[in-house]
């Protein structure tokens, strides 16, 4: 599998271009004429930036389930620890997407 187009990407009159400048670079989406071409395009301009910090988050949430906030030393559910329990599958899944994997 390889890899997608490095970011950041940038929305410039209905086409998402893989740098701000665009001289010389391939288009990454085309979508003018699309009814919702404005929104859309944004949110294409944003996946890379979102899928990083889906991956920080993610990864700031494991470690976080290594800390002891009790006196005594015995672990306790904490914020991190809750979140991680109830969001922590659909954050890896819309990674998993992102990435291209089952």
């Amino acid at each position: 599998m390889s890899t997608h187009t490095p970011g950041p990407w940038v929305y410039d009159e209905g086409i998402v271009y893989p740098q701000e400048d665009h001289a010389g670079q391939a288009w990454i989406a085309d979508i003018r004429g699309a009814v919702d071409a404005d929104a859309n395009a944004r949110l294409i301009a944003a996946a890379p930036d979102l899928l990083q910090a889906l991956k920080d988050i993610l990864h700031t949430l494991e470690q976080e389930q290594d800390v002891y906030d009790g006196a005594d030393g015995t672990p306790r559910a904490n914020e991190a620890m809750r979140y991680l329990a109830e969001h922590g599958d659909a954050i890896r899944a819309a990674i998993a997407k992102a990435e291209g994997k089952p």
